[in-house]
């Protein structure tokens, strides 16, 4: 039995007027770039995830649910809407008010009636379920395998690996209640006051770099070296340096490439390190890194710049998630709310980067006849 939603209506009002929706959409770039995957081919994916809820929280499943009441709304249109949601950078309450006001937004959403606009409380709602899944890591999952089946080179010559901060709501901790997490403990407290243990991030962690201190999580990315599309990515808490054990695994598994050029800045130097990535087939490109009474020589100078005007192009990505996305924070509390975050902007990303480069790709000159 497949379940019907309520979805928004197909029509506008008799007095909408097209004029006012043309002009609002002269400016393509929103949609493009936003309409770059086919929000369909995940609602098999999508609909498992609600009926699996909708299951452990006492409801029936699918097949067994009436045809009486009020349709519930299309999952795939919220799922949708949440994409638009990251694009924009928006909170809930913004977005709402967004999807009323904005031309753009609504000729995006196929929204044609304010009765058709999902509340806050739905999308924080979806949201919330998406996160406690692994729904996005499997539709980022599909989305790069879509992305190699167009161009099977995505990945596969040359990858660059690298770290960049999301900072989380900052906490005010005691001493002890500090001392408690670092400890593991900090399920533990709070638990007379349920409504302030729920605003209270315990996987968010504090480190400094470069005498600036940040508190939060770290997305661990791998990007194609040539087209600059991000073909994995991992979060970490933000005290889990770049050379970590456990974060240099996550990336072994990229060996099965042979020959795969893996670049990376100092931060990935190491004996133990490059062992692993030579033993995995892995191409290690690291920059080398000075010390103290061992400064770089001229030829080492020189193959850190040569290795950078590649490695470099990673903070492009990062240049764009956090000047246009506005990706470099969450409002959220959990590692497995910026787990979703992390992914979703990833996804957003591509999404605007494959755009660009359809647009920036010359296309193939017809052959003489």
């Amino acid at each position: 039995m497949t379940r019907l939603y309520r979805q928004p209506h197909p029509q506008r009002e008799l007095f909408s007027s097209d004029r006012f929706f043309l002009a609002a959409c002269r400016n393509q770039t929103f949609q493009r770039g936003l309409c770059m995957i086919d929000y369909e081919s995940y609602r098999g994916d999508i609909e498992k995830v609600i009926e699996d809820y909708r299951v452990a929280h006492g409801g029936k499943k699918t097949a067994q649910l009436g045809a009486a009441g009020r349709y519930a709304i299309d999952p795939v249109f919220i799922f949708k809407c949440i994409v638009t949601q990251r694009a924009l950078g928006l909170a809930d309450d913004a977005m709402h008010d967004q999807m009323l006001c904005d031309a753009r937004v609504r000729e995006h959403l196929g929204i044609n009636r304010p009765e058709d606009v999902p509340s806050a409380k739905t999308l924080w709602k979806y949201k919330n379920i998406f996160a406690q899944t692994d729904l996005m890591t499997t539709i980022f999952a599909d989305h790069i395998n879509e992305i190699k089946q167009i161009n099977e080179d995505i990945g596969t010559k040359a990858v660059i690996i690298d770290s960049s901060f999301v900072e989380a709501p900052k906490q005010h901790n005691t001493r002890e209640e500090n001392k408690m997490i670092k400890q593991g403990k900090g399920q533990q407290l709070w638990n007379d006051n349920p409504h302030k243990k729920c605003h209270k991030d315990i996987d968010a962690s504090w480190t400094k770099k470069c005498k600036e201190t940040h508190f939060g999580y770290k997305g661990h990315f791998t990007v194609c070296a040539a087209s600059k599309l991000i073909v994995d990515v991992f979060p970490t808490t933000a005290k889990t340096h770049d050379a970590n054990p456990d974060v240099i695994n996550k990336y072994l598994p990229l060996g099965k490439i042979k020959g795969l050029l893996l670049f990376a800045d100092a931060g990935y130097i190491g004996k133990e390190t490059h062992e692993k990535m030579v033993k995995a087939h892995l191409v290690p490109m690291i920059c080398e890194k000075g010390y103290k009474g061992h400064p770089l020589t001229a030829d080492q100078k020189q193959s850190n710049k040569e290795l950078s005007h590649i490695r470099s192009r990673v903070e492009h990505v990062f240049g764009f998630i956090q000047n246009t996305l506005k990706g470099s924070i969450v409002r959220s509390v959990g590692m497995v709310r910026a787990k979703f975050n992390i992914l979703l902007t990833a996804l957003v990303y591509n999404m605007y980067r494959l755009d660009q480069i359809v647009r920036k790709t010359p296309l193939p000159r017809e052959a003489a006849t």
